[in-house]
């Protein structure tokens, strides 16, 4: 007596292909077969979760950024330390700069102005930095940055800045002019 022909074959639980029996995957949709149905309602709960965390992560993209938390603000009488990418030494600008605007950008072959920090010793012009690209002023007791309408743009924390709207700069900042790329380091000056 020849057995049934439908115990030769496991139907699917997903999409009812006919697979060989024996077969310990769906041919059809990959679906793992002779699974309990335990074992199936547990496979559909993981892959509820995995939804689930899919939506979340989903939902924390599309969320507004919090601001960052950012580092310590200036305090008269502290020097600037601005290290750039790369390079060994520090820009070291003494409280004594601060006591006015610190042009920062490139020297100006034509007026052989320098400005206070020169940038021309970091490739400035191959890096887009303009002869005056920005500022650093102290507004009350505030370290602010002031972009001078420069071509390729003053950056803070990866933000351009606006043309000419002073925008405080607090330890741990990032700036950018053109391409040259620093971080700002508040230092007390030792007094003696």
């Amino acid at each position: 007596m020849a057995g049934n022909a439908k115990d030769n074959y496991v139907e699917c639980p997903v999409c009812g292909f006919q697979n060989r029996a024996g077969s310990l995957m769906c041919d059809n949709c990959g679906t793992l077969l002779n699974l309990t149905a335990e074992s199936r309602r547990a496979t559909r709960d993981l892959r509820d979760i995995a939804n689930e965390l899919d939506e979340k992560t989903t939902e924390a993209v599309k969320a507004p950024r919090q601001d960052k938390v950012r580092g310590a603000e200036y305090r008269i009488g502290m020097a600037v330390h601005l290290r750039v990418e790369e390079a060994v030494q520090p820009i070291v600008i003494g409280p004594e700069l601060l006591t006015g605007d610190v042009i920062m950008g490139r020297r100006d072959p034509i007026t052989e102005q320098v400005p206070e920090v020169d940038l021309d010793r970091y490739a400035g012009y191959r890096m887009g930095v303009s002869r005056r690209h920005a500022i650093l002023r102290l507004i009350g007791d505030e370290l602010k940055l002031v972009d001078l309408g420069s071509s390729n743009g003053t950056y803070l924390n990866g933000e351009r800045l606006e043309a000419r709207k002073p925008t405080t700069v607090l330890e741990g900042d990032v700036l950018r002019l053109g391409q040259i790329i620093m971080k700002v380091k508040f230092l007390k000056v030792q007094q003696g």
